[in-house]
């Protein structure tokens, strides 16, 4: 029979040898927990119009729909036009009748 290592042959070392089991089924016992709860691990676990995300669940497609905005600036296009005909005006008729007094 092949002898045992020193580290087995004291109750120290059969302490720290049976710490070291249990440490390693515990490791053992909590990936296999994980794994279980997964819901998915790709696209094709989830149905039709979901997908499997980075947190291993199925999530729903979002549809983005794009809003269309017709911004209408006629009417402030035609205020500033008029404002600056009439700016034009009054510097131009405002200096005629200066230089007539």
């Amino acid at each position: 029979m092949k002898k045992l290592p020193k580290l087995f042959s004291t109750e120290k070392g059969n302490a720290a040898a049976v710490v070291l089991i249990v440490i390693i089924i515990i490791i053992i016992v909590v990936w296999i927990v994980v794994l279980v709860g997964r819901e998915c691990t790709n696209d094709s676990d989830c149905g039709e119009g979901y997908y499997c995300g980075s947190d291993n669940n199925c999530h729903e497609h979002r549809i983005i729909e794009k809003t269309v905005i017709q911004n209408q600036y006629d009417r402030a296009a035609y205020i500033i036009a008029f404002a600056l005909i009439v700016g034009a005006l009054i510097l131009r008729f405002g200096k005629k009748q200066k230089e007539k007094k």
